[in-house]
């Protein structure tokens, strides 16, 4: 990105590609959530050395620039069911792998 803003709102046919996309991984982290499941998908990946994964209580920068919510939230709607989706995914994924 060159510093410009994003303009194309997502539509329905996106968000459909992309839960097919998502749904096609081998493997899918939520690295803000259940360290011990990541760790442990992880050790299956072949990285077992790993010892430190983003804590989830950590809080992204915050940005100076006002912005209006409601516009975020809508502009945001596709990727937010999209997040859903995929959480929804990693806790099958997650079960799975604390079950090996």
């Amino acid at each position: 990105n060159n510093g410009s803003k994003i303009s194309v709102v997502p539509e329905l046919d996106n968000l459909k590609i992309a839960m097919d996309t998502i749904s096609r991984f081998d493997f899918l982290l939520d690295l803000f959530h259940n360290s011990t499941c990541n760790m442990k998908i992880l050790e299956f990946m072949g990285f077992s050395n790993v010892t430190k994964l983003p804590n989830e209580n950590e809080k992204p920068g915050e940005n100076s620039e006002p912005f209006d919510r409601k516009k975020l939230e809508d502009f945001n709607l596709l990727d937010r069911k999209l997040y859903e989706y995929a959480l929804r995914i990693t806790y099958v994924d997650c079960d799975f792998f604390l079950r090996l």
